[in-house]
């Protein structure tokens, strides 16, 4: 047993397929935009849920990046991230799981109400020092499962290394481009 809890997640060999190959198309992904796009595209197939968003943390606030969702969410938004159940998620370094968005404390149920979402999970992307968060979002009421949960974690940990390696890939061709004009 780790920090996650206990690894048996019933995740099965058809999964843990499709979770390996989201890994490498994060891990070949070279600029931001298509990483959060391939995200949140094959996370939300993978999971079977009704959207995921990726959330970008920029200090005191949150930037909604990218999602792929059957009704509209907040991408392009910017909260502050104190405000929000992603930048909870961040700023407390572990997982938010919400049964029922209008029965739980630390949402804005106003938020919630031009959106189809109705219950959720997001996690941080990074453990010490999260830099944003990956949200699954139901729109009926939903109890997040262990399974869903891990996927989501390891989801979160690889995107932190696909990231890195991107930000990193994109600053060597800013480089190699040299000074304009």
């Amino acid at each position: 047993m780790d920090s996650w809890g206990s690894l048996d997640t019933g995740i099965s060999t058809q999964e843990a397929l499709g979770l390996a190959e989201l890994f490498v198309h994060l891990a070949r992904c070279q600029q931001v935009r298509p990483l959060a796009r391939t995200l949140c595209v094959e996370l939300k197939q993978l999971l079977g849920c009704d959207g995921v968003t990726m959330v970008l943390s920029e200090d005191a606030h949150v930037y909604y990046a990218e999602s792929e969702a059957i009704g509209p969410l907040w991408k392009g938004q910017r909260y502050e991230a104190a405000s929000c159940i992603s930048g909870w998620a961040i700023l407390h370094r572990q997982p938010a799981i919400v049964e029922d968005v209008y029965n739980d404390e630390r949402i804005t149920p106003e938020w919630y109400r031009p959106t189809f979402v109705n219950a959720l999970v997001t996690v941080p992307i990074g453990d010490e020092k999260p830099i944003g968060a990956i949200g699954a979002y139901w729109a009926e009421k939903h109890k997040v499962t262990p399974k869903e949960l891990f996927i989501m974690r390891a989801t979160a940990e690889a995107t932190a290394a696909a990231l890195c390696h991107a930000e990193f890939h994109e600053e060597l061709e800013t480089m190699r481009a040299g000074p304009k004009g």
